[in-house]
């Protein structure tokens, strides 16, 4: 560093700041500050833009970030104008520049808006926490289920707000320095003692996994703790454990399987409570003064009557196996959401059920009358399958919008009004004729998976959903769609020409199920649809696509071998999903910068062009179950059974650590120690560095030497299984 003033001591120096969007102000800085602490101080008093980085610009040059204010001109006792203009981040070149090696801070400028980074599949740390100190902005990490390394001398970014491991990592958190977490959540393997670990105080929630069986009374939980989940082995007594802000509670499977009193276990405090699937206690000496919901797990069986429910309950929840009479049972006025499980078939003719219930679920073993149950302000009612009583002198209210029926529905509503009804679910057997009906305010319309039969609309004039399941293929020429209609899903079986039907103007959404393969050349989708789902065995050509359609999926590419031809005029096109090609090459080279999301899955080839990958400024997902190799003017996907023999054997025998940047991140990147050799031949031209290690079997002087990939595309291979690879070009500031 070199020296500011005559006595080589550092100055001061005002600096105006300003401007293209008009704010200016002034920052007195100390000139041995580098460009890029100027940087973070300016970050911190303007606002983020999403896609775009900050840069600084003196006398028409870039501040450099990696020199001091002086070594660049910028002294004390001066006064210097400094302009800061918003750029614009290709991320897709970002992520080249970052793995070729160079380390540079400005190649790394990109990350310092990063706030989510989920590390998938990744074993020991090899590059990632060199990049740590660029993270200043890191929120949430997420550790892939490889990882099962020391924290130890690990130092987390002061930002990170969250912090979830997989399922492998089980090591000691004790001497480790946590940040100001607010979440922290262990994966399947976790069962470290807590004795010892610095939780940081402001930690909000708490997930431990599977196998925790630890002693909670050795060391005090952060006061401030919100929410505390265990799951299936954790058995240990909570008594000595003082939450007294605790608001939620999970105690999943075989915690507390035997019947015990959580009087002195439970914090008052409590919003939220569901308890293990096994628990069968008695909950008559429990006082929750503050609980809103309460859910039990499929074994619970008691009565609740003498059970003192709190005022303050708003959702209760009963598992599978509960079946006790309600009678007698005082619940609380404020019930809003009451559930029964699978099992439940007890009368509730003598039951007082609070008059304010907006939704109540019946099992589906349920089968008793509900005439003289009064339920004035339900908004919400749900049968099972078996449910088969008149409902003509049930008191249905007007308020009720919501109903969902088993294959009883036609004869259990027959004679009844349901007028105000919006939207009504058939489920399971339901198989009858729907045409005698009179749902003037029906909105969502959706069919059982038995439901085959021919359909008169007429009795929805306003319907704006229709949804039909798995069996259903009738045709649906002479069948008048309403003019509201808004989505439009059709199930697996459904193979009908569209021939002659007319889709309604208003129809965004159309879905067509797996068997689906009708000619769509002649058919005129509507101008507004803004969602197009062809299914898994469509093979034809597609019709002329609406300007205006966001998202596209199509399972198999059939005919459609020039795919860009049939989406480069879709200038609104945000996701785009190829399945299952079977023998096309698909080229992909110009495609709709709108783009924010690829998916790709199973075909041999699939070429992306670099001028098609660097205009998609807005993409942030790529993902694919093929093999990507980069070319030097192309991304290309591979299908695994291209790759010849020796190139698989060199796959399988090759383990890769993979990690993923979500929105708003990087992308997911690879760093293998492999052999280039046997991958040179498919990989393409790919850039190499050459350094030594020690080898692991032998002694610390013996060296081999390494030959690792630093191109970041040919790292997004994810080369084993059907694994999902994700790639992010994407703009990283928030909004």
């Amino acid at each position: 560093m070199s020296a500011s003033g005559t006595d080589g001591a550092p100055g001061t120096l005002d600096v105006d700041i300003s401007g293209l969007d008009g704010k200016q102000f002034q920052l007195t800085l100390r000139d041995d500050l580098l460009g890029s602490e100027v940087l973070d101080l300016l970050a911190a008093r303007l606002p983020r833009r999403r896609g775009c980085t900050l840069k600084m610009i003196w006398k028409d040059e870039e501040l450099v970030e990696k020199q001091i204010l002086s070594e660049q001109g910028l002294k004390r006792g001066t006064t210097a104008q400094i302009s800061y203009i918003y750029v614009r981040v290709n991320l897709w070149g970002a992520i080249l520049h970052l793995y070729h090696g160079a380390g540079d801070q400005e190649d790394l400028r990109v990350l310092r808006e990063v706030q989510h980074l989920h590390l998938i599949g990744w074993r020991p740390a090899i590059d990632v926490w060199h990049y740590f100190p660029f993270l200043k902005n890191l929120r949430h990490l997420t550790i892939g289920n490889d990882f099962n390394e020391s924290l130890l001398d690990i130092t987390l970014p002061n930002s990170l707000q969250s912090l979830t491991f997989g399922d492998k990592f089980d090591q000691s958190l004790r001497g480790v320095k946590l940040p100001a977490l607010k979440k922290l959540i262990f994966g399947r393997s976790f069962n470290q003692s807590l004795q010892g670990v610095d939780f940081p105080g402001s930690l909000q929630h708490v997930s431990f996994g599977k196998h925790f069986n630890q002693p909670m009374d050795v060391h005090k939980l952060p006061k401030t703790l919100q929410s505390l989940t265990f799951k299936e082995w954790f058995k240990q007594p909570l008594a000595g454990v003082l939450l007294p802000d605790l608001q939620e509670l999970l105690l999943s499977r075989h915690c507390f399987d035997t019947a015990v009193s959580l009087a002195d276990v439970l914090p008052r405090s409590l919003l939220r409570l569901r308890l293990a699937d096994f628990f069968n206690g008695d909950l008559r000496e429990v006082r929750l003064p503050n609980l809103q919901n309460l859910t039990f797990g499929y074994a619970f069986n008691k009565s609740l009557k003498g059970v003192a429910l709190p005022s303050t309950l708003q959702t209760l929840s009963f598992g599978a196996f509960f079946n006790q009479s309600l009678e007698g049972v005082d619940f609380p006025s404020g019930l809003q959401n009451l559930t029964f499980g699978y099992y439940f078939n007890q009368p509730l003719d003598m039951v007082t059920l609070p008059s304010h219930l907006q939704s109540l679920e019946l099992g589906l073993d349920f089968n008793q009358p509900l005439d003289q149950v009064c339920l004035p302000q339900l908004e919400e009612l749900i049968f099972g399958n078996y449910f088969n009583q008149s409902l003509r002198m049930a008191k249905l209210p007007s308020t009720l919008q919501s109903l969902t029926f088993g294959r009883s529905f036609i004869d259990c509503t027959s004679g009844v009004n349901l007028q105000s009804l919006r939207t009504l679910k058939l489920i399971k057997t339901f198989n009858k004729s729907f045409n005698s009906l009179e749902l003037p305010q029906l909105e969502n319309l959706s069919f059982s998976d038995n439901f085959n039969r021919d359909l008169d609309l007429a009795c929805c004039p306003k319907l704006k959903s229709l949804s039909f399941g798995s069996a259903f293929n009738q045709s649906m020429k002479g069948i008048r769609l309403p003019q509201s209609l808004e989505s439009l899903t059709f199930g697996g079986a459904f193979n009908q020409s569209l021939e002659g039907v007319e889709l309604p103007s208003s129809l965004q959404s159309l879905t067509f199920g797996i068997a689906f393969n009708q000619p769509m050349e002649g058919i005129n989708l509507p101008v507004g649809l803004q969602s197009l789902t062809m299914g898994d065995l469509f093979r034809r050509s597609l019709p002329r696509l609406p300007k205006n359609l966001q998202r596209l999926a199509l399972k198999d590419q059939g005919e459609n071998r020039n795919l860009s031809s049939a989406v480069a005029h879709l200038t609104s096109l945000e996701q785009i999903s190829l399945g299952h090609g079977a023998s096309a090459t698909a080229s992909l080279v110009d495609l709709p910068g709108s783009l924010e999301s690829m998916e790709m899955a199973r075909f041999p080839r699939v070429k992306i062009a670099s001028a098609a990958a660097k205009q998609l400024s807005n993409l942030s997902s790529l993902r694919c179950d093929s093999i990507l190799v980069a070319l030097e003017d192309s991304v290309e996907l591979k299908c695994l059974e291209d790759l010849t023999e020796k190139q698989l054997r060199h796959l399988n025998r090759t383990y890769w650590e993979t990690y993923i940047a979500k929105y708003p991140v990087v992308g997911r990147l690879e760093d293998p120690p492999y052999q280039a050799a046997d991958y040179d031949q498919f990989a393409g031209p790919f850039a190499e560095v050459q350094y030594t290690r020690p080898r692991k079997a032998a002694p610390a002087k013996s060296q081999e030497s390494i030959r690792e990939s630093r191109c970041p595309v040919t790292r997004a291979a994810w080369a084993v299984g059907n694994a999902l690879v994700k790639l992010l070009p994407r703009q990283l500031l928030p909004n």
